[in-house]
């Protein structure tokens, strides 16, 4: 070994106290070193080492120093748990830490993966990938890329955040769920996993919702708890939860069927309940209820019956919600005056016609001679109060006679 130029050992040697030399090498030289790095030479043309040997419950050291500061950087192999350490800046603890199993730590004495930095990392030339120990922070245009075939991306242009997915479903996987405003004060949806006797899932959407184009179709339960409404071509169809109404405007209809056989509609004028011409069946208004406690009610006016059905039981008419006909199951009960009116018109009475009361009278067509020698149409038992003659006349069959079967 050669130590400067001066000293040369050829054998083992021990040597007590320090060595000082401008310029070490240990073997045979043959090649010229960086002049910053010729002071110590180790060189051969075989396998060449340099072992620091300690013992087994302390350290090996490499020291770096300057004139003010001999120890300021230092490499430190611990024996205890065989993990190496790099310390810079005069610092007992390490910056840099390799563990026993291959983990690197940054500022971590303890890494607990292949790479465990304690602090933030900044990623590119101008640090447009920045991760911290709160958060990891991507400059605009910088995407996060999953899958092999990069099938999916987050990132935010400068204006816009986007999620970008190009194979499968894109599942946003959580037992609650809520897409908030930027502030966290206002929930846009929730989405809830219930559990016990209304198991289930079910979506809370807040606020105005508009559903723009195509079909919407809701195919579980759906709660809507506040107003809404459904855009047409010339009208709209809302719901108003303070009034607790379904509204159709003017000239909008609720149509029932698959041809649309029923229409409800209001022109601004009338209202209309319409059975499509081409439909088949019946417009049937029905009460489902066996008793005779319900009914069904045709009102002119609020509060003035009209029509009146009863279950198994009667029809009544009113006239200004006073009752003018009743039916039964024996026939008709009329209140006041029956008046048939129509040229030849015939009314058919099966069964005895009784008049009861005072002042109720019978009172037979009237006419005047020339008018009863006119007609047509009558058949024997036919009777008239002849306003000429002022009496009784029937006809019995081929002529008119007085009620004394006499001669007229």
């Amino acid at each position: 070994m050669y130590i400067g130029d001066s000293l040369y050992v050829s054998q083992d040697a021990t040597v007590t106290g320090f060595i000082t030399a401008n310029t070490a090498r240990v073997g045979v030289v043959t090649s010229t070193a960086s002049t910053a790095g010729d002071d110590f030479i180790i060189e051969g043309d075989s396998d060449r080492g340099m072992s620091i040997i300690s013992g087994s419950e302390s350290s090996a050291n490499i020291y770096f120093g300057d004139s003010s500061d001999t120890d300021v950087g230092r490499l430190v192999y611990q024996q205890t748990d065989n993990s190496f350490d790099f310390h810079t800046n005069g610092s007992a603890t390490a910056a840099l830490r390799i563990s026993s199993t291959g983990k690197i730590g940054i500022d971590s004495q303890s890494p607990r993966s292949a790479l465990d930095v304690n602090g933030s990392i900044n990623v590119g030339s101008n640090g447009s990938v920045g991760i911290s120990t709160t958060a990891v922070t991507l400059a605009d245009s910088v995407e996060l890329k999953f899958g092999d075939g990069i099938d999916a991306k987050i990132y935010h242009n400068g204006t816009d955040t986007k999620f970008s997915n190009s194979t499968g479903q894109l599942e946003i996987i959580s037992d609650d769920l809520e897409i908030r405003s930027s502030t966290g004060i206002q929930t846009y949806i929730k989405g809830v996993s219930r559990t016990g006797s209304t198991a289930g899932a079910y979506v809370e959407i807040h606020g105005d919702v508009q559903f723009k184009t195509g079909v919407t179709t809701f195919s579980q339960g759906t709660t809507f708890d506040n107003d809404f409404v459904a855009v047409g071509a010339t009208a709209n169809l809302s719901w108003d939860k303070s009034e607790d109404y379904l509204q159709f405007p003017d000239h909008v209809s609720a149509v029932f069927g698959d041809s649309a056989d029923l229409t409800i509609h209001h022109d601004g004028n009338d209202s209309r309940i319409t059975q499509a011409s081409g439909s088949v069946g019946n417009l049937m208004i029905t009460n489902s209820r066996s008793d005779e406690q319900g009914g069904i009610y045709i009102q002119g006016k609020t509060g003035y019956n009209g029509i009146s059905v009863h279950p198994n039981s009667h029809v009544n008419l009113y006239f200004n919600d006073s009752l003018k006909l009743q039916t039964s199951g024996i026939g008709v009960t009329v209140t006041g005056g029956i008046t048939c009116t129509g040229a030849g018109s015939t009314s058919t009475f099966e069964g005895d016609v009784k008049m009861t009361g005072n002042n109720n009278f019978f009172n037979p067509p009237s006419l005047t001679t020339t008018e009863r020698n006119n007609a047509t149409g009558m058949t024997e038992g036919s009777m008239i109060w002849n306003e000429t003659a002022n009496r009784l006349e029937y006809y019995n069959g081929s002529a008119w006679r007085k009620i004394s079967n006499s001669s007229v």
